[in-house]
């Protein structure tokens, strides 16, 4: 750990946290490769963090009011803790729209096997998680069939009885070196859009916005080919750091703004939910 880091004894928690990993290794040189690595990992998840605060004060800034309180680490904000946030959760309104924004979203992976009888039957992971969220009774829950992690975000509208979301990661990555931002747009469109959808209260599943999606960067990419990526993927890659007045830049504010309208619009059209219906 830098010295900065171990002053602080919330970074140095986190850093903690970050290392984990690394210290169950019975190799010494990955250890010590995961040690070294560990500034770069910390500051790439102190900016996920930072994101997920500055997109919350964006929506505020688009009109969105906060009416339920702030939800951090599954507690009511007003709780009396002492631990770094590992997850947070939003829940805004403007007129007749309701908006969730999710820092690190709980996703509750279901088992893609079948009955014996049906194992052999060529059904897609997300049809296979809608199965097993059926069998459950799951509601009010985003639900998938992938073993992996989490997205970073997800941000949700409900709007005249019906849902649209859109999953998002965060990538510290440099810009001159775009290979991890052209991983993260590849892992949000292939493994997050198209295997998680969400299961309202009436049990009805919606899919994914792919369209609306997004990988935040914290500069410009000049890179071209990581831009044709995004287009192929349709991901939006959308740089979002603070400016000098340590506020978002007006590009950035008006692309979220650009999410959030056309998952409201969404939200009015026919054929979005995950079974086709």
């Amino acid at each position: 750990m830098t010295p900065a880091i171990r002053r602080n004894p919330g970074l140095a928690l986190l850093a903690r946290a970050q290392a984990r990993p690394f210290l169950d290794e019975s190799c010494s040189e990955l250890r010590e490769l995961g040690l070294a690595l560990l500034p770069l990992r910390t500051t790439s998840r102190l900016y996920e963090l930072w994101a997920a605060l500055a997109l919350a004060k964006v929506l505020r800034e688009l009109g969105f009011r906060q009416d339920v309180p702030t939800r951090i680490n599954d507690h009511d904000v007003h709780e009396s803790l002492f631990e770094l946030p590992h997850r947070i959760e939003w829940a805004f309104s403007r007129e007749n729209t309701r908006l969730y924004w999710s820092f690190a979203p709980a996703v509750t992976t279901l088992d893609g096997s079948l009955h014996p009888n049906h194992d052999r039957l060529l059904l897609t992971k997300q049809q296979r998680a809608l199965y097993h969220a059926q069998a459950r009774q799951v509601a009010g829950t985003y639900v998938t069939c992938l073993k992996t992690n989490s997205p970073d975000y997800i941000l949700r509208v409900e709007r005249e009885g019906r849902t649209a979301f859109a999953v998002g990661d965060a990538v510290f990555g440099d810009p001159n070196h775009p290979s991890g931002i052209t991983k993260k747009l590849g892992k949000v469109a292939s493994e997050y859009a198209n295997n998680i959808f969400y299961v309202d209260d009436g049990k009805i599943p919606w899919a994914c916005s792919l369209g609306c999606s997004f990988v935040l960067v914290p500069c410009v990419v000049e890179d071209l080919g990581v831009h044709k990526i995004a287009t192929e993927r349709q991901v939006i890659l959308l740089p979002f750091a603070p400016e000098l007045d340590g506020c978002p830049s007006d590009a950035a504010v008006q692309c979220v703004g650009q999410i959030v309208n056309t998952l409201a619009w969404l939200c009015e059209q026919p054929n979005v939910r995950a079974d086709g219906t």
